[in-house]
């Protein structure tokens, strides 16, 4: 992948090999200067993004897949690649950072779920332990939906977001008041 800008300059260049298997799990990545680039780390450009390969990189397939478009807000986070072959599993992966900055408050929440040992839809709509990182989310959606500089696409996001976890967080707020 060779990059140009408008006087016809490079400006950044890659290299991707494939390792000659039919999957492709250890390929590799280097740079115009002939480095090897970490394939277990996300290499960012302005317009581009390349991603690691190795069984501890997050799976591009599993990018974008979630509520509204995104990766994180929602149930099915990024996962690692995992391989089977080495019996390792794949697990939840926040290497990627997404460019629209409703998904930042869902990455926050996802963790303290994780913290919490939270997951599934169980969890998200009854386990009371959890409820302040979804009041933390709705705060971070609403603070991104009223930032003068969010595109409308992802004010939208912010919007729905806030509206469906203020949503959960009452719910959840009313069955503890309640004890149920």
């Amino acid at each position: 992948m060779t990059r140009y800008n408008s006087k016809g300059e490079m400006t950044a260049q890659f290299t991707f090999f494939n390792d000659g298997s039919s999957n492709n799990e250890y390929g590799a990545v280097v740079d115009a200067h002939g480095n090897l680039m970490a394939d277990d780390n996300i290499i960012y450009g302005k317009d581009f993004t390349i991603f690691g390969t190795s069984d501890n990189s997050v799976n591009a397939e599993t990018l974008h897949g979630n509520l509204l478009g995104t990766s994180y807000t929602g149930g099915d986070n990024p996962m690692t690649y995992g391989n089977s072959a080495l019996d390792i599993e794949s697990k939840y992966s926040y290497e990627y950072k997404p460019r629209n900055r409703s998904e930042y408050g869902s990455i926050v929440h996802d963790n303290l779920y994780d913290k919490a040992g939270a997951a599934g839809s169980t969890d998200a709509f009854f386990n009371t332990k959890v409820r302040d990182a979804d009041l933390f989310l709705v705060g971070s959606n609403i603070a991104n939906a009223i930032y003068p500089g969010t595109s409308l696409k992802d004010r939208g996001r912010s919007i729905a977001t806030a509206i469906l976890f203020n949503w959960i967080y009452q719910s959840k707020r009313i069955r503890a008041t309640f004890g149920k």
